[in-house]
């Protein structure tokens, strides 16, 4: 087991764990410590703590909401909603930041993130509709479940560096899901898609997953 995976396994519960623990912060006993509080002292803490956050994603290989809203709404007084929103501004932002870099190194590919955007983002919308519909500690706890059933996928994960893909199928030619990048070893890395179609429908749960719970 990579020392990455082993990262990626804790930060996971970690953040499941406060996901959880998050749906209690929202009683009469949460409510009479933030009023104690002075207003500025939790931007100020959230401030530091997502410094410290990004590099502890960085670290772990994942980011954006998918440890901030489980951490955020675990640990501060702020109501999920909020958290959720913010947390696909956090996404977003990191995606902007990060995207002309990978794309100046042919690290990412416009004909394989349109299609999958297209499809997540469409269906994030009704699990947005979802996500506000159900009670704040059910979506909680289904938060911390969902982290966990990530970490786990990853870990148990296999020839996840370098995937061994065959002949590549109709759907990812048809839509041009191919390209090559350079490594900093100067290799020349060629990648294809397969199992196409599968792929694009498993982004309609993830999108109704990013749109209920606020992972971008």
């Amino acid at each position: 087991m990579g020392g990455w995976r082993r990262r990626l396994l804790v930060v996971g519960v970690v953040a499941a764990w406060a996901a959880t623990q998050g749906a209690a912060c929202f009683g009469a006993e949460c409510a009479e410590t933030s009023a104690a509080t002075p207003w500025w002292v939790w931007p100020l803490v959230l401030f530091f703590f997502c410094f410290v956050l990004g590099v502890i994603a960085v670290l772990a290989g994942v980011g954006g909401g998918v440890l901030y809203v489980p951490l955020v709404s675990g640990f501060f007084p702020f109501h999920l909603d909020f958290v959720r929103g913010a947390g696909l501004l956090v996404a977003l932002a990191g995606a902007l930041a990060a995207g002309p870099g990978l794309l100046r190194r042919n690290l990412a590919s416009l004909r394989l993130a349109l299609p999958v955007a297209v499809i997540a983002s469409s269906c994030a919308i009704l699990g947005a509709f979802v996500g506000l519909a159900l009670p704040t500690n059910v979506v909680q706890i289904c938060l911390g479940g969902t982290i966990v059933f990530i970490a786990i996928l990853l870990l148990a994960s296999k020839n996840v560096e370098r995937p061994q893909v065959g002949a590549q199928d109709s759907i990812g030619m048809a839509l041009g899901m191919s390209g090559a990048y350079q490594e900093y070893t100067g290799e020349l890395v060629e990648w294809k898609t397969h199992r196409t179609l599968p792929g694009l429908l498993l982004f309609i749960i993830i999108g109704v997953m990013a749109g209920m719970f606020g992972l971008g």
